[in-house]
């Protein structure tokens, strides 16, 4: 599977993303969903290499694998990192998610991305900031990753830098723009083309420095309980 700027990754389970490619090439995003409606999704950003778009393949490859073997966290950086490692003056900002609705939990890794944002449905806006920097030879420590608890009917957004104006810290100026909290029902229910619309939007005159990738991951909303008495 490529990158998901270079298919349609038209609605898988409600995912919706997007990649504006600028004069670098730098991001990739991966997405794997599975059967018992679990969706996991990878974005990468690669920073300061050489052969820059051959390591971003690379890179992506490895996290597609990791995703669809479901393996920990721990072991997706620490596969990412064995390849950074092999090449020069590089490292990869990363963001794992995977939303297990069976378990009502979210998993969440942010190793040097702009702030991960979660819409809750009962109209607050989280943010959750990365805690490590960059994968690559100068981060010799884990990079920790945390447990949330699922909150059915949240729906969750990612960006990479480019959308964010270069900023790792502040994503209230992009999601502001797109109209966050409110509009996040809205942005789930774009396609990919109106997703890449609404992005291009924002940023202005393209080409862009370097790629500005965002992608959307809806839950499902709870069922309300009906009563198994009616009215004759």
């Amino acid at each position: 599977m490529s990158p998901a700027s270079d298919r349609n990754p038209s609605l898988l389970h409600g995912v919706v993303a997007c990649t504006l490619r600028g004069r670098r090439a730098s991001d990739a995003i991966e997405i794997v969903t599975e059967r018992d409606g679990a969706v996991s999704i990878v974005v990468l950003d690669v920073r300061a290499a050489r052969e820059q778009e051959s390591l971003r393949s690379r890179l992506a490859s490895s996290a597609l694998v990791s995703l669809a073997e479901r393996e920990p966290m721990h072991v997706l950086a620490n596969s990412l990192r064995t390849i950074v490692c092999q090449a020069v003056a590089a490292s990869v900002g990363v963001t794992a998610l995977r939303v297990h609705p069976m378990h009502g939990r979210v998993e969440l890794l942010n190793a040097g991305m702009p702030p991960v944002a979660c819409a809750l449905p009962d109209g607050r806006l989280l943010q959750m900031p990365a805690l490590s920097g960059d994968v690559g030879p100068r981060s010799n420590r884990a990079h920790p990753y945390e447990l949330i608890p699922l909150a059915p009917g949240s729906i969750w957004f990612v960006a990479s830098d480019g959308a964010t104006g270069g900023s790792l810290e502040d994503t209230n100026q992009l999601w502001g723009s797109l109209g966050l909290p409110s509009s996040s029902f809205e942005l789930a229910a774009e396609s990919h083309e109106g997703l890449e619309r609404r992005l291009r939007e924002q940023l202005g005159e393209l080409p862009l420095p370097e790629d500005a990738s965002l992608v959307v991951v809806p839950t499902a909303a709870p069922r309300r309980a009906e009563s198994g008495i009616r009215d004759s």
